[in-house]
């Protein structure tokens, strides 16, 4: 039955993502937002995780809604986790050394929120998952049309009889 093919599979795939988004990681929130969902009537099995992992392959484009979304806090954590050089001002502000210039984490979430990340202004994708993802996407699909096909033929079968 295609329940058993999506529990078989589910974990695999969730093995999967978990592997290739370790290598890029650096806090672990991304990996700890990982889950799946199988939803049997409308025959999905559907992954999620932070909003953020698309922006592991394709960048962080420029903000797009005014809402604050605490993204200088996130990224005054990444910054520390990556191992930035920083300095604390006698007002204890905290600065982090990228290249040869010094941001705070504000100021940093700032020019990313108006042009977006490097990765984005580039143009170019890192493939962290979606390689991966994609391989067993066609694995999981050969499964289905195995099971799908069984299932058929034990119902002709069935009525044969």
């Amino acid at each position: 039955m295609l329940r058993d093919v999506f529990n078989e599979y589910a974990p695999k795939g969730m093995e999967i993502l978990k592997q290739a988004i370790a290598k890029v990681t650096v806090t672990g929130r991304t990996l700890n937002s990982l889950r799946f969902v199988i939803d049997i009537p409308n025959k999905k099995l559907t992954y999620f995780g932070r909003g953020f992992m698309e922006a592991l392959e394709h960048g962080r484009g420029p903000r797009k809604e005014s809402s604050y979304g605490n993204f200088d806090s996130n990224l005054e954590g990444w910054l520390r986790a990556k191992g930035f050089p920083s300095k604390r001002t006698k007002s204890g502000k905290t600065y982090y050394q990228i290249g040869d210039q010094w941001f705070s984490a504000k100021s940093l979430a700032w020019r990313i929120n108006k042009q977006g990340d490097r990765l984005f202004r580039s143009g170019q994708t890192k493939e962290v998952y979606s390689n991966e993802m994609d391989g067993f996407k066609n694995d999981l699909i050969e499964a289905v049309k195995k099971d799908q096909v069984n299932e058929m033929f034990n119902k002709i079968k069935e009525t044969i009889k």
